[in-house]
């Protein structure tokens, strides 16, 4: 769903520091909650009914599980602790990428000199 896709296929459901994420899915697509959670708690499921935990983003507008966009529904200093998140899930799969690549010219390049070897002693 608008707003959700990106995050959620960035990010594991879990906690991450003062952060709770759960990224989910359901028939029309893809979820995104995430809450703050009090200093030194560590929890392992979505925190929907506790109290000490408060939902910074979801479900801003539309029908649920049909039409809902999702975005912050409060806005503090979690946000840039979020982003920082976001940047290194993004360069972290960035180097997996380009790692991959740099494979696969190693294995070209190896694959090309057998075949020249190959034809070379024709």
């Amino acid at each position: 769903m608008q707003g959700a896709r990106k995050y959620a296929r960035l990010f594991e459901t879990g906690q991450y520091g003062k952060l709770f994420i759960e990224s989910g899915q359901h028939a029309r697509g893809l979820t995104f909650n995430m809450w703050i959670v009090p200093d030194g708690r560590v929890i392992k499921d979505p925190p929907y009914y506790d109290k000490d935990c408060v939902e910074v983003y979801g479900i801003t507008s539309g029908h649920p599980g049909w039409t809902e966009t999702y975005g912050w529904l409060h806005k503090g200093a979690w946000q840039e602790d979020f982003y920082k998140l976001v940047k290194e899930k993004e360069d972290a799969l960035e180097a997996q990428r380009i790692k991959h690549e740099n494979a696969q010219c190693v294995t070209q390049e190896l694959d090309r000199q057998h075949t020249e070897d190959i034809l070379s002693r024709y």
